[in-house]
């Protein structure tokens, strides 16, 4: 019951009511996984207790250490603590697994961005929006980009044209082509 009210609250951006779920079914089951996986990841997006995030991914990166999910959160916790470089081999150990996942690709996006690199942190976010964020993961994506590069409020304005027009199945995969292909002046 915890981890379906934490991730129905997670995926609609209220955070503060995921981390009592996740905190709430790390209580019953400390050693839950995905609770500390999940209950790092609210942390870390929170900006909220970032030490017990990365305490809570190192644990659950103990216990399992190949799991690209468990990998990706300990990743965003370096992120967040300060520790980027680490953060970001950590994210790309996850995407190596799981190469197509939205959430992975934000985090690099974010991660990269901390370190001035625009190029690989345009291209991760731009990725990462072209599947389903959590809203305020998207919002942050669209916020860091329109910082980044005064032409990415186009693109995603035509991404989201395309959406609507074609739907998303016809979508091509992240792997197949990047979202600033589709992108074109809008005079």
């Amino acid at each position: 019951m915890w981890r379906e009210l934490g991730i129905t609250a997670y995926s609609g951006g209220n955070l503060e009511e995921a981390l009592k779920a996740f905190d709430a079914l790390l209580e019953i089951n400390p050693f839950d996984i995905s609770g500390m996986h999940m209950a790092s990841i609210v942390r870390s997006d929170a900006k909220k207790e970032i030490d017990k995030s990365v305490r809570l991914a190192v644990v659950a990166h103990e216990l399992v250490k190949d799991d690209p999910i468990v990998l990706d959160s300990l990743g965003w916790a370096l992120i967040n603590a300060g520790q980027v470089n680490a953060g970001l081999e950590k994210c790309r150990q996850a995407l190596e697994q799981i190469p197509d996942d939205e959430t992975v690709q934000y985090h690099l996006g974010v991660g990269h961005a901390l370190k001035g690199d625009i190029r690989k942190s345009k291209s991760y976010l731009l990725a990462s929006l072209k599947g389903e964020m959590p809203s305020h993961a998207a919002t942050r994506a669209r916020d860091i980009l329109r910082e980044k590069d005064e032409d990415t409020e186009k693109t995603i304005t035509v991404h989201k044209l395309i959406l609507s027009a074609w739907g998303k199945p016809s979508v091509p995969s992240t792997s197949q082509i990047h979202l600033k292909a589709w992108s074109f002046p809008l005079t």
